[in-house]
């Protein structure tokens, strides 16, 4: 009876040691998950993001001008020239981006809104300018709905960023995730922007249609100034100097562009190794010192 009654002090001494080495192991097994854990959030920047900005930013300004109509829609060009603001300028220049488009679909919205909010009385109107009535309510409608989409989504957008970008390496990581998505969001305000011209040709003839002069008063006459001064002189001729971004919408707009306007080629190769300059003394910088925060806060650890 002893020598149980031995025996089994013995096994529950050796089991309860056995059980504290495996528990103190699960422990530092714990707590180095959990220390890598700490270390990895360090960075603000994943690998994936990484590739992200060498693919759309450093290789894009490295190479050599790309001819594709739809470029846009890769990468928004705005958002690329913002990446390579100075880290004390890139949350202004953002903010100022976002005012401009929230004021600028503000003020359309509402010089069009009240032609969606009291439409036409198509049945008042004479029989032959009937359809110039229905045009102009369906197209003021849709003007609305779009800029109103627009100016809610940039609010939106502005509030976020507002709120979560405390430093300029937040600030560049929302932009580089912005422009991939940033190019389909012009669609809308483009398009927005072509139906408010048709109002003004739907509605001289809705109210001059009894003279002959109103055809080319209020049909021809907003078109060609329309296809003259926005698409003719604006795209074909005028140079702002910001050349990455002609460059990009022009391909969309006017594909013949590079061919007809001189030196555009020379010029945007020059603007592509400033900019490639910028962001080397900006987000590749605070990059790369992110590092090796991260690096010596390993070893302190």
């Amino acid at each position: 009876m002893q020598y149980r009654l031995n025996s089994y002090i013995v096994y529950q001494t050796y089991y309860s040691r056995t059980m504290w080495t495996v528990l103190s192991q699960i422990r530092r097994r714990n707590k180095v998950d959990v220390t890598s854990m700490i270390k990895s959030s360090n960075s603000t920047w994943s690998e994936e993001d990484k590739k992200l900005l060498k693919v759309h930013l450093l290789d894009y300004l490295e190479a050599e001008p790309s001819y594709s109509m739809f470029q846009i829609f890769r990468f928004d060009p705005f958002m690329r020239g913002l990446l390579c603001a100075k880290p004390e300028e890139v949350f202004d220049r953002l903010s100022i981006y976002f005012s401009n488009n929230m004021l600028l679909s503000g003020l359309l919205f509402a010089g069009v809104a009240s032609s969606a909010m009291h439409p036409i009385d198509v049945f008042s109107l004479k029989e032959n300018v009937r359809i110039y009535g229905e045009l102009n309510n369906i197209v003021s409608a849709l003007t609305v709905a779009l800029y109103m989409s627009y100016a809610i989504v940039s609010t939106i957008v502005y509030l976020i960023i507002s709120v979560e970008s405390h430093d300029p390496s937040m600030t560049y990581r929302s932009i580089l995730k912005m422009g991939r998505h940033c190019g389909y969001f012009y669609l809308p305000f483009l398009l927005a922007s072509m139906l408010t011209c048709c109002t003004s040709i739907t509605l001289p003839q809705i109210i001059y249609n009894e003279s002959r002069w109103s055809t080319w008063i209020g049909f021809l006459a907003p078109i060609f100034a329309f296809v003259f001064i926005v698409y003719f002189y604006m795209m074909c001729i005028m140079s702002i100097g910001n050349d990455m971004l002609e460059w990009v919408l022009l391909l969309l707009f006017v594909p013949w562009a590079p061919y007809t306007r001189k030196n555009i080629v020379r010029d945007l190769k020059v603007r592509n190794q400033n900019l490639l300059k910028k962001a080397k003394e900006g987000v590749l910088k605070i990059i790369k010192e992110e590092e090796e925060n991260s690096i010596s806060t390993d070893e302190t650890m």
